[in-house]
């Protein structure tokens, strides 16, 4: 499989047999029409056009999280420039498309160690395409299985918005990964929320809007009393799963916190610290301080102690050189540090 690296990194790959299911590969991804994937509201004959890309698998390369819902604050700072564009909802879909390959064609490449080219066999497992959402009774089957794909995907890829924090049904998928999988194969889409720049055909350039008050704000506030969840009776069941697994709400609430932190951290100092030294300190200290505020000073010297910016002049601009110092980093520092956490945070 093109993914087979991954299993010797302990990770699950197949799904048990009494479940079916369908995924989309990377290639065939690409193949669809420009915004459909991740226009908010789909019309019965939209969701069958996706649903006909998929096709039956025995295993999941990446799940893939996400809020069907955009940021007000994209609206409140854009306004007019982003009704131009068709709406908030279509800058969203937007953004969710550039970090979606962002994070399959950059980081996932980069820490599972897989060649680019070879990323298009991937296989993905993305509601909007692989559950029907046209058919309401194999819908809610999904619905029950989505536990079983989770745990069953080798990776995650989290296209994290501001509002994804404040999901109870994010949270949970976040969180139920990782209480099998290591942190290793989460990848945390977020520079295109957090920036918020894009260029569209004859619109010219959105100035950079910096966001991360923003999201620092939705890290601070993360609570599973207070994460919204449209049906009552949903969150009912996951308070009760997350109670079963979890030593606290207190306890689950830390371990989303530290994660969250730690894996946006790794994909600053991945991606921004290579290319301009002076925006990431722009974007990483808010971090290393929201870490230190709400009690977590040794996340923040974990992070501190790769010195992103050094170790890249060390690197004499060789990225594989650099690479593989932040994969060595995180798998010495990092990755040991989170799994204290895990112990800590389960029963």
């Amino acid at each position: 499989h093109v993914l087979e690296k991954e299993k010797k990194l302990g990770c699950h790959g197949g799904v048990a047999s009494s479940v079916a299911i369908r995924t989309v590969s990377f290639k065939n991804l690409q193949k669809l029409e420009p915004g459909l994937l991740w226009t908010t509201e789909l019309t019965p004959d939209q969701a069958r056009t996706l649903h006909r890309h998929t096709q039956r698998s025995g295993a999941i390369d990446f799940f893939v999280s996400h809020c069907w819902r955009g940021d007000n604050h994209l609206d409140n700072a854009f306004g007019a420039v982003v009704r131009r564009l068709g709406g908030d909802d279509a800058l969203f879909a937007t953004l969710k498309e550039q970090e979606l390959y962002n994070q399959l064609l950059m980081h996932a490449c980069v820490f599972l160690r897989i060649p680019e080219e070879q990323m298009l066999a991937a296989e993905l497992w993305i509601d909007r395409v692989c559950v029907p959402q046209f058919d309401a009774r194999a819908k809610r089957q999904c619905v029950l299985n989505l536990n079983t794909y989770i745990q069953s995907a080798r990776s995650l890829i989290v296209l994290m918005n501001a509002r994804y924090l404040c999901r109870l049904w994010c949270l949970y998928e976040w969180t139920c990964f990782l209480r099998s999988h290591s942190p290793a194969h989460i990848f945390v889409g977020f520079w295109s929320f957090l920036s918020a720049k894009t260029t569209e055909p004859g619109m010219g350039s959105l100035e950079d809007g910096n966001f991360v008050s923003v999201f620092l704000d939705a890290v601070r506030q993360l609570s599973l009393a207070k994460a919204e969840c449209l049906v009552a009776a949903d969150r009912a069941v996951l308070v009760r799963k997350v109670e079963q697994d979890y030593v606290s709400p207190a306890a689950f609430e830390r371990y989303a916190q530290t994660t969250v932190i730690a894996l946006v951290a790794r994909d600053l100092i991945s991606g921004v610290a290579k290319y301009d030294p002076d925006m990431f300190s722009l974007y990483m200290q808010p971090w290393l301080d929201l870490s230190r505020e709400l009690g977590y000073a040794e996340l923040a010297a974990v992070l501190e102690g790769f010195g992103a910016v050094e170790t890249y002049k060390s690197c004499k601009g060789d990225r594989d050189s650099y690479n593989q110092k932040l994969c060595d980093f995180a798998d010495t520092r990092l990755y040991p540090y989170l799994d204290s956490e895990k112990q800590r945070a389960l029963k």
